[in-house]
């Protein structure tokens, strides 16, 4: 049974590297157990409280190498939602303003890697962003800056290269329009394995949105 979001299998693969680490580190029995205990703590904190979880997590306690890790992952990725896949006629309706929109290359994704479908034009420079909320779609697009520079992504947190991003709505009144800009990852492909926690791509939409 599907029960996991794609957030939640990013989730589980950045904890599977945190024991990775751990164990090509120490040998140390109790530093072992403390990594594993503080993993599974913040999974039960962030998945499902289902049965299926229950054996998520005691299949990841028998993780000794990245051969076990590879087909923990594997096993865990039949439990993933997939992302709901757009069509090329869904983007065009979704961005109608939009007379020569680009449409990436949908056949080319994975959906249960995909928590938020976004991609760039480069030639207008424009970036679009698609997220699934309570079975509809949500979007969102501004332009983005050439240069790039080591900080902070706005959506998925990580340090990386990121570029200015600038969406651009209308305002409460007639006629007028608020900007709001964010430093975001410069590959939204970068941003999209990051992404941990769908509610930091579903605010940032929203709080981008806010005046529509």
């Amino acid at each position: 049974m599907e029960f996991l979001t794609v957030a939640n299998y990013r989730l589980l693969t950045r904890q599977i590297t945190k024991l990775l680490n751990a164990l090509s580190t120490s040998k140390d029995k109790d530093v072992i157990a403390a990594v594993k205990g503080l993993i599974e703590t913040d999974l039960r904190a962030a998945l499902p409280q289902t049965d299926q979880t229950d054996t998520i997590v005691h299949q990841l306690h028998q993780v000794t190498d990245r051969t076990d890790a590879d087909l923990f992952l594997h096993a865990v990725k039949s439990y993933v939602i997939p992302f709901k896949a757009p069509t090329a006629e869904d983007l065009k309706k979704l961005f109608k303003k939009e007379k020569r929109l680009r449409i990436p290359p949908l056949q080319s994704y994975d959906w249960k890697e995909v928590t938020c479908l976004s991609w760039k034009d480069g030639g207008t420079h424009r970036q679009y962003f698609v997220i699934e909320q309570e079975g509809k779609w949500k979007t969102l697009q501004g332009v983005t800056k050439v240069d790039t520079l080591k900080g902070v992504c706005r959506i998925c947190r990580q340090h990386t290269l990121v570029n200015l991003f600038t969406a651009t709505v209308r305002g409460k009144t007639e006629d007028t329009f608020t900007s709001y800009s964010h430093y975001i990852c410069e590959d939204p492909a970068v941003c999209n394995s990051n992404l941990d926690n769908a509610e930091q791509i579903h605010t940032f939409i929203f709080e981008n949105q806010q005046n529509k």
